[in-house]
C-alpha cells in the first residue's frame, strides 16, 4: 500500500497506522489543558522514539536472518549491463567468454520496476539396476508418469541449444522440480537434469516382478499430510495450487504406535474428539489430568506465534531485500494490531523445547511432545519451533488427515512434472552433472558440463538441488583455487556434519492383516520405538512400517500387501564403509542390522516371514549409489538452539540458505532451510524461485493478482476473465487503506472520546 501512494498519501497513511498501533500515545481527550498537553507531547515524543526502535529492530532482525551477504542477482546484472555469450553445445570450451572466442550477445532486457508496476496498477540394491527405465518407450500409463527424454547416448540436446535455457535445475526431487517448474510458470526456459533413469529423488519406486504379478515399492516418504483444505498454510498444497496441478491421494486419520507401555494410537484431528489427542493422553498418561493441563497450556502459549506462522507462509520467504515486502504484506496488519507480538517472533527459529520444556513435566506427554518432533529428525531439542508449531496446528484442524498418494510418492514428483512441462520447461534423465561451470571474470555460474562431457549453458543461473556435500564436488577444484572466498566456503560446507542414513525392508507378504491390538483396521503407518532410555537418535530404536496397499491396492498384486520398514534417518554410513565390495561381509552386515526392523514388523504382523513372498533390502550404500545422495544421508546435522553469531539472543537459522558465493549458483533442496521432508523440500525450492524473480511480482502473487498481459503464465484463461482480473490491485489496495483508515478511526474514538462524542463523530463522518 505504502509504495503505491504518493508523496502526501504515504505521510498521512504512515501517521495513521502508527496511531492505530499506539493509540495511548494521543492525547486521552479532545482538548487537554496546556500543562497535559505539554506533558502528553513529552510522553509522545518517548513513545515514539521507542517505537521507531522497535520497528528499526524488527527490520534489522528480519535483514539478518533472510537478507544474505547479497543482492538479488537480477540486480547486480542489470547494474553492470552483463551480457551473455551463447557458444554451441559442441564446442569444447563451453566458458571462454572472450569476443575473441566468437558468439553473439544477447543484451538482457531492463526493466525499471517503477513505470512497469504503475502501468499494470493503472491497467488491467533396493534400487534395482535391472528395473525398467521410466522414459517415453516404456511409460508407465496407469501411474501417469510424464514422458521424459532419453539422454544416455552423448550428443547434442534434441530440439533446443543451451543458448535458450534460462536456468538448470540439477536434480528432480521435489525441491529441484517445485523450483523448476514455478520459474517455468514465469516464462523462464528451464531445464531439469536427473543422474538417475526416473525422476522424483527420494519421491521414486522401483519395480520387483514375482509368480504373483508386479509389486512397485516406493523408496521414499510414507508419512505424509494431506494437501488439506484452502486455509492450510502446506506448503506443497500451495506449491501445487500455484502451478494448477494436483495428484490423487486416499486419506487416513491416525498412526499407529507401538512402545514400551504397548500399542495406542495418535489420531490428528480435534483434540475433543473420540480418539483424540485427550484421551490418548486419558489412557496413557501417568496423571491424565496434569498431562490435558499442560497440553492445553502448550497450545495456549502457541496461539499467537501460530498466527505470526499462519500470516507468514513459507512461500512468502525469498533470500534478497524484497523479503521485507512479501513478508510485511500479511505481517504488518498482524503486528499492527498486536505490537507485543514482535517479542514472539523469535519462537519461530528457536528450539522448540525452549518452549515446551517450561511447560511439559508430564513424562508421556514430553515423550509424545519428542516423537512428534523426530518427523523433522531430531527430538524437540534440536527441532525448529515453526516446524511442531505447524504440526500441532495443522495435524489438529477439523479435517485433519495424513494420505497415502495413488501410485506412491512418484505421484507427487509427477504432478510437479507435469506443471514443469505445461510451461516449456524440461527434464533430461541420466544425465549426471560432474562439474557446474563458472565464469571467473564475472564469478557466475554459466552452465554445467556433463559426465559423458556434454556442455550445457544457462543464460541467468544454475539452481543445484543436489546436498551441500555434493554441489561443492560438482564446483570442481579449479574453480576453488581461483576464488579464496569460494575455497573458504567450500571448506565449510565440507564440514558441515550429515545425520545418518536409511536402512530399509521391502517386503511383499500374501494374504489379509491381522487386526490392531484395539479391534480395528490396521492403519497404514506405524512408529515403534524399542527402549524410552535409549535417544531417538539411536540407530537402533526408532522404525517406521508403512503399509500402503491397505488404501492403494494397484500398487500390489491381487490379495496382497507391501510393507516398507525402515530407520528413521540414523543408520551411520561409516559402519558400511568397510563391507563396501565384500558380498558376504555385506550380507553379514545386512542381516545383524535389520534386526530391529524385523522386530518391529513382527510386532504388527507376528507371522509376517511365513507368509512372505518378495524381500528386498537396502543399506546407506544403495542409497547413497541410487540417490546421488553423500554417504545417503537423510540431511545436514545442525540442530535448532543456537544463538546468532554464538552469542547476540537471537535465534540462529539451523540450515543453510540459498545463495552460494558464486554469482547465479544457488541452492534448494532437503540441505537448506527448512530442511528435511517433503513439504519442506518443496518449499525451498519455491523459495529460490521467487528469489529469481523481481520482488514486486512475488508480491502480487501474494496478492492474489492474475497479470493479464501475460500469455505465458495466463494464456488459458479467456479475455473476459482476463478483464475481470484487470482492477483486482487497485480494488484490494483501496480496501486495504480503507480497513486501516477505518480501524484506527474506531481505535481513536474508543480511546479519546466519550461514547456520546463518539456517536457525533461517526455521524459526522457517515454525512460526509
Amino acid at each position: 500500500v505504502y509504495l503505491t501512494l504518493g508523496q502526501g498519501g504515504r505521510r498521512r497513511l504512515a501517521i495513521s497506522a502508527f496511531f492505530f498501533c499506539f493509540p495511548e500515545l494521543e492525547a486521552t481527550s479532545p482538548n487537554p489543558p496546556p500543562s497535559a498537553k505539554k506533558k502528553e507531547s513529552g510522553k509522545s515524543r518517548g513513545g515514539m522514539k521507542l517505537a521507531l526502535a522497535g520497528c528499526c529492530g524488527l527490520g534489522l532482525l528480519l535483514l539478518l536472518l533472510l537478507g544474505g551477504s547479497r543482492t538479488h542477482e537480477k540486480r547486480t546484472q542489470r547494474r553492470l549491463r552483463l551480457s551473455v555469450r551463447t557458444p554451441n553445445l559442441k564446442t569444447t570450451n563451453p566458458v571462454g567468454l572472450s569476443p575473441a572466442a566468437g558468439g553473439a550477445r544477447a543484451p538482457l532486457r531492463h526493466r525499471p520496476f517503477p513505470r512497469q508496476l504503475r502501468k499494470r496498477l493503472s491497467g488491467p540394491r533396493a534400487f534395482d539396476k535391472n528395473t525398467q527405465n521410466t522414459q517415453d518407450s516404456q511409460r508407465m500409463p496407469e501411474f501417469g508418469r510424464p514422458a521424459t527424454r532419453d539422454t544416455s547416448s552423448a550428443g547434442d540436446v534434441d530440439s533446443n541449444s543451451s543458448s535458450d535455457y534460462d536456468y538448470i535445475v540439477i536434480g528432480s526431487g521435489v525441491g529441484g522440480l517445485s523450483c523448476g517448474a514455478m520459474l517455468a510458470k514465469e516464462g523462464k526456459q528451464v531445464l531439469v537434469l536427473e543422474a538417475h533413469d526416473r525422476p522424483g529423488g527420494c519421491c521414486h519406486s522401483f519395480r520387483r516382478r514375482s509368480a504373483s504379478g508386479t509389486w512397485e515399492f516406493e523408496v521414499g516418504p510414507s508419512v505424509l499430510q494431506s494437501l488439506g483444505d484452502v486455509d492450510s498454510v502446506n506448503p506443497l498444497r500451495m506449491v501445487l495450487d500455484e502451478l494448477g496441478e494436483t495428484f490423487d491421494e486416499k486419506l487416513y486419520t491416525g498412526c499407529g504406535m507401538w512402545t514400551e507401555e504397548g500399542y495406542w494410537r495418535y489420531q490428528l484431528g480435534p483434540e475433543d474428539a473420540e480418539g483424540g489427542i485427550k484421551d490418548m493422553l486419558r489412557q496413557m498418561a501417568s496423571d491424565p489430568d496434569k498431562a490435558i493441563s499442560e497440553y492445553q497450556t502448550l497450545k495456549d502459549e502457541l496461539k499467537l506465534i501460530s498466527k505470526i506462522h499462519d500470516a507468514c507462509p513459507l512461500t512468502s520467504l525469498r533470500q534478497d531485500w524484497g523479503a521485507l515486502v512479501t513478508t510485511g504484506i500479511r505481517m504488518v496488519p498482524l503486528i499492527a494490531s498486536r505490537p507485543w507480538a514482535i517479542r514472539e517472533l523469535p519462537k519461530i527459529l528457536d528450539s522448540f523445547s525452549h518452549i515446551s520444556e517450561p511447560i511439559i513435566s508430564e513424562p508421556h506427554l514430553k515423550r509424545f511432545i519428542d516423537v512428534l518432533s523426530f518427523f523433522s529428525g531430531f527430538p524437540a531439542d534440536g527441532t525448529i519451533g515453526a516446524a511442531m508449531i505447524y504440526c500441532l496446528q495443522e495435524f489438529h484442524k477439523p479435517n485433519a488427515s495424513l494420505a497415502i498418494p495413488v501410485g506412491g510418492s512418484p505421484a507427487i514428483a509427477n504432478a510437479l512434472i507435469r506443471a514443469l512441462e505445461k510451461k516449456g520447461g524440461e527434464l533430461m534423465l541420466k544425465a549426471k552433472v560432474d562439474e557446474i561451470l563458472v565464469d571467473e571474470k564475472r564469478n557466475h555460474a554459466v552452465g554445467v558440463r556433463l559426465k559423458d562431457g556434454r556442455t550445457i549453458n544457462a543464460k541467468q543461473g544454475v539452481v543445484s538441488g543436489a546436498t551441500v556435500w555434493d554441489t561443492v564436488k560438482m564446483l570442481g577444484n579449479d574453480n576453488k583455487a581461483k576464488s579464496p572466498q569460494l575455497e573458504r566456503w567450500c571448506d565449510q560446507m565440507t564440514d558441515t556434519p550429515a545425520q545418518g542414513t536409511i536402512l530399509h525392508l521391502f517386503l511383499g507378504i500374501d494374504g489379509d492383516l491381522p487386526l490392531s491390538p484395539d479391534g480395528k483396521q490396521l492403519d497404514p503407518a506405524h512408529l515403534f520405538v524399542k527402549d524410552w532410555k535409549l535417544s531417538l537418535n539411536d540407530p537402533q530404536n526408532v522404525v517406521t512400517v508403512s503399509i500402503p496397499t491397505i488404501l492403494d491396492s494397484s500398487i500390489a498384486p491381487k490379495g496382497k500387501h507391501i510393507i516398507h520398514v525402515y530407520t528413521a534417518g540414523t543408520e551411520p554410513h561409516d559402519l558400511w564403509k568397510s563391507v563396501d565390495g565384500d558380498k558376504a561381509a555385506y550380507d553379514a552386515m545386512v542381516e545383524e542390522r535389520t534386526e530391529i526392523l524385523w522386530e518391529a514388523v513382527e510386532k504388527i504382523i507376528p507371522d509376517i516371514k511365513d507368509r512372505l513372498e518378495v524381500q528386498v533390502d537396502g543399506s546407506p550404500l544403495t542409497h547413497a549409489a541410487f540417490l546421488h545422495r553423500h554417504q545417503g544421508t537423510y540431511g545436514p546435522a545442525l540442530p535448532a538452539g543456537k544463538k546468532l553469531f554464538g552469542w547476540l539472543p537471537i535465534p540462529e537459522i539451523p540450515l543453510l540458505l540459498y545463495n552460494t558465493p558464486v554469482k547465479g549458483l544457488w541452492r534448494c533442496g532437503d540441505s537448506t532451510f527448512p530442511g528435511p521432508g517433503v513439504p519442506a523440500a518443496v518449499a525451498s525450492g519455491a523459495i529460490v524461485a521467487n528469489t529469481l524473480i523481481p520482488w514486486w511480482k512475488h508480491a502480487l502473487k501474494i496478492l492474489g493478482y492474475k497479470d493479464p498481459s501475460s500469455s505465458v503464465i495466463y494464456s488459458e484463461e479467456s479475455s473476459e476473465e482476463n478483464e475481470q482480473h484487470q482492477h483486482v490491485v487497485p480494488r484490494y489496495l483501496g480496501q486495504i487503506a480503507a480497513m486501516l483508515k477505518e480501524s484506527y478511526l474506531n481505535r481513536r474514538d474508543s480511546i479519546s472520546h466519550s461514547p456520546k462524542e463518539q456517536q457525533q463523530q461517526q455521524q459526522q463522518r457517515n454525512n460526509n
